[in-house]
């Protein structure tokens, strides 16, 4: 499923819930880069901020794969174009 970054200000929370609706109706993944945001404070919040970054790692995790699955599926096209 692609991913759709709903940029946009910090505050403007009515438009990244209307955004992702529309992204979520067109088959896209909305990322919201506020979906962790503590400026309020992080106190009362910790396994929330720990979970969230663990989270994010393993979804670069995901990516960083594709994308050498996809190298690799070129490099062997490629090599098998030049026989």
């Amino acid at each position: 499923m692609p991913r759709v970054y709903l940029a946009g200000p910090p505050f403007a929370h009515e438009y990244r819930t209307r955004a992702s609706a529309l992204a979520e109706a067109a088959g896209w993944e909305p990322v919201d880069p506020m979906r962790h945001d503590f400026r309020g404070g992080t106190e009362g919040h910790e396994t929330e901020i720990v979970a969230g970054v663990q989270d994010a790692l393993e979804q670069l995790e995901e990516a960083q794969d594709e994308i050498a699955r996809d190298r690799q599926r070129q490099h062997d096209e490629k090599e098998r174009c030049d026989e």
